[in-house]
């Protein structure tokens, strides 16, 4: 396996993946995140987007964005079911981790709205921070 930046070629596989992850959905009425956004993402020099690839396979990706002088959010981390519990999420987050500290990023935040990458984030490092509550409204 290897891990290396996403590019915008490999827009549609990665969105796919997106779309068909259910921890991704917002909500039971919208999709995780637009075209545009994700392209956006992927595209985004505050940020860094990474893929895990496996016999030329996209398996996983983790996108995390600089929100601050010194803080940053991991926006996602997928791994395909397939792959999971291999400790390939836990490498995309180490690697991504990397990447921050060389930018001098001191925080790194997570909403872990699942249960298996709250445990995830915990075994790495994380503690439990605000508490919050989600509000949704369609327009």
């Amino acid at each position: 396996m290897r891990i290396r930046k996403a590019k915008i070629s490999d827009f549609n596989v990665l969105y796919k993946i997106g779309r068909s992850t259910p921890e991704l959905k917002v909500s039971k009425n919208e999709i995780f995140m637009t075209p545009t956004d994700f392209k956006f993402a992927i595209a985004n020099r505050n940020g860094i987007f990474l893929v895990a690839i496996e016999a030329d396979r996209i398996i996983a990706f983790s996108y995390c964005a600089i929100e601050g002088p010194d803080y940053a959010c991991l926006v996602y981390n997928v791994v395909l079911p397939k792959y999971r519990g291999k400790g390939i999420g836990g490498l995309l987050i180490k690697k991504r981790e990397q990447w921050l500290k060389r930018r001098r990023i001191k925080s790194v935040y997570s909403l872990a709205t699942n249960p298996n990458v709250a445990r995830i984030l915990a075994h790495l490092g994380y503690k439990k921070g605000k508490t919050l509550t989600w509000m949704e409204k369609r327009l």
